[in-house]
């Protein structure tokens, strides 16, 4: 078997459709649980819907956005599609997030509209984004909206190539010593991360909880959260 990462969410959604994968609580007290089958049948829709507008197997997607409910569909969506995530500090100012994106040259940014003012600019300075996706209430013009992109997906496990060598995830360091520097993570490397967990002395089993108070756009928010998904807990 292949390690590659997309299988976590198909497998998960064959053996345990309608447990939770998680569930997001916002600010005001209102929360949303994902179940498994839900994840899984999101990222396919995304996958598919980015292909059919002309992404492919190593292309970059950039995700500019804080946790929320979209963001592990986005993840997962592009797994499955053989593209690379780019998860982009939250807290960058324009002129960051632009270097940023300029040196990974994204096909696909992802973003909600607390960033509708970055837009301009990036329009200008990383013309390699072809395909701006608004996850929100509403959209600015020229974007697509979340819900439209995932609406017209297929639902279907999509059967891109994926190679575990290939990679899935571009991390920027801080840049404390310099400007931050990209560093690139395969499936292979990633899944067996998962795996650790799960072997120790405890283990994480499927009826254990997490949670994670770790940012998206940071390593540690996937190392906490996909060990838990890779065992079917919470």
């Amino acid at each position: 078997m292949a390690l590659v990462l997309g299988e976590v969410s198909r497998r998960n959604a064959t053996v345990a459709p309608d447990k939770a994968a998680y569930v997001v609580r916002d600010v005001d007290g209102s929360r949303e649980a994902v179940t498994y089958g839900e994840l899984d049948e999101r990222a396919n829709r995304v996958a598919s819907a980015l292909h059919a507008r002309g992404v492919e197997r190593g292309d970059r997607i950039a995700v500019l956005m804080l946790n929320n409910v979209a963001w592990p569909v986005v993840f997962f969506g592009a797994l499955k599609l053989g593209a690379v995530v780019v998860p982009v500090n939250a807290r960058y100012r324009v002129d960051e997030a632009a270097a940023t994106l300029g040196a990974c040259r994204p096909t696909v940014l992802v973003f909600e509209p607390d960033y509708d003012e970055f837009v301009p600019v990036l329009r200008e300075r990383v013309p390699s984004i072809r395909l701006w996706v608004s996850v929100g209430d509403h959209a600015m013009r020229g974007t697509v909206p979340w819900a439209d992109l995932v609406a017209s997906g297929r639902p279907g496990e999509p059967g891109y190539p994926v190679a575990e060598d290939d990679p899935h995830v571009i991390f920027y360091t801080s840049g404390t010593t310099g400007a931050p520097k990209g560093a690139v993570l395969t499936h292979r490397a990633y899944y067996l991360q998962t795996m650790q967990p799960i072997m120790s002395a405890r283990g994480t089993g499927d009826d254990d909880v997490g949670l994670c108070m770790f940012p998206f756009f940071h390593m540690s928010g996937w190392a906490n959260c996909l060990p838990y998904w890779r065992a079917r807990a919470t």
